[in-house]
């Protein structure tokens, strides 16, 4: 390989690696509840049936998605459900 590759290959590496670390040290912080609610979506389950196996309102798990959202720094739930799996959060 020319050295130039290497060079960017190693590089790509420690990079992947660096965001590896930032999404798993994001998703440790999220609370008891968010991890509840991040494994019930990747359940399938909707907003309304999460709500109802966790015996809190629709608008408490909306709340709760929005911050799994900003801590995991992503925009909907096929992205959240993701870097939880990444992260090994979901198995």
């Amino acid at each position: 390989k020319p050295v130039a590759t290497t060079r960017i290959n190693k590089q790509h590496e420690m990079m992947i690696t660096s965001l590896n670390k930032e999404d798993s040290q994001r998703t440790k912080r999220l609370s008891k509840r968010e991890n509840q609610v991040i494994a019930l979506l990747a359940e399938g389950l909707s907003k309304h049936k999460i709500a109802e196996c966790l015996n809190i309102s629709k608008s408490t798990v909306a709340t709760h998605v929005k911050h799994i959202y900003v801590k995991l720094n992503v925009s909907n739930a096929h992205g959240a459900i993701g870097k939880a799996f990444r992260n090994g959060l979901l198995s």
